[in-house]
């Protein structure tokens, strides 16, 4: 339920909801960084959302969209 503050590239981009579950740092700066850890504790986050986004990417939840990909992948293939 805490917000989050990352380089915004990579798994970072997937991830984070600009605003909604944290902040997005572009360029790789001091400077970006400490604006955006200063922006973060200025700004009102829902930590029920955060908590419910971040459960989007629990195991239980990989696993069943893995098996779906391989199962469809196995259908197509007979």
């Amino acid at each position: 339920g805490r917000p989050v503050v990352a380089l915004g590239r990579g798994g970072a981009l997937e991830t984070v909801v600009p605003g909604v579950t944290g902040l997005l740092v572009e360029g790789e700066s001091v400077e970006n960084l400490a604006e955006a850890m200063a922006r973060v504790t200025r700004l009102s986050f829902d930590r029920a959302a955060i908590r419910r986004h971040a459960e989007s990417y629990d195991t239980a939840r990989f696993e069943r969209a893995m098996h779906g990909l391989l199962t469809d992948a196995l259908a197509v293939r007979h």
